[in-house]
């Protein structure tokens, strides 16, 4: 689980450790959610009563050959 500040990037590395099964395929699924920032009350614009906020999941096949 990693946690990166609102506006910031970071590069991750996936690397296997151990040895791939011979003639063998396996999969995997590399799961990203995007999670807004909460607004602050203080910072929302004057007459605001409801607002809508997205949150974006990305899910990215990963295939190993060995």
């Amino acid at each position: 689980m990693a946690s990166i500040a609102p506006g910031q990037k970071q590069l991750i590395r996936l690397t296997r450790t151990g040895p791939s099964p011979v003639g063998q395929e396996q999969a995997y699924r590399i799961i990203i959610d995007e999670i807004p920032p909460a607004i602050p009350v203080d910072k929302a614009e004057p007459g605001t009563t409801a607002a809508i906020r997205l949150q974006m999941r990305y899910s990215v096949p990963l295939f190993v050959y060995g």
